[in-house]
């Protein structure tokens, strides 16, 4: 299996190491990176461009909706 490529906020990209633990698969394509839970019921995407200062607070908050 292919490694996906880095977000370039090292705070995101903890984030996104954090939900692959809990059974998330995240995706890169398109410039964006998408996140689907174990269930396939939620989802969520995000751009690789620069975010907001809170972008990795919000992000954890969206992805623990479905976390096992």
């Amino acid at each position: 299996m292919a490694q996906r490529p880095k977000h370039q906020d090292s705070q995101i990209e903890s984030v996104l190491n954090e939900a692959e633990g809990h059974g998330w698969s995240v995706t890169y394509s398109n410039g964006k990176f998408t996140c689907r839970c174990a269930c396939g019921s939620h989802g969520h995407s995000i751009r690789q461009t620069k975010q907001q200062w809170r972008a990795a607070k919000n992000l954890r908050s969206q992805l623990m909706t479905c976390w096992h």
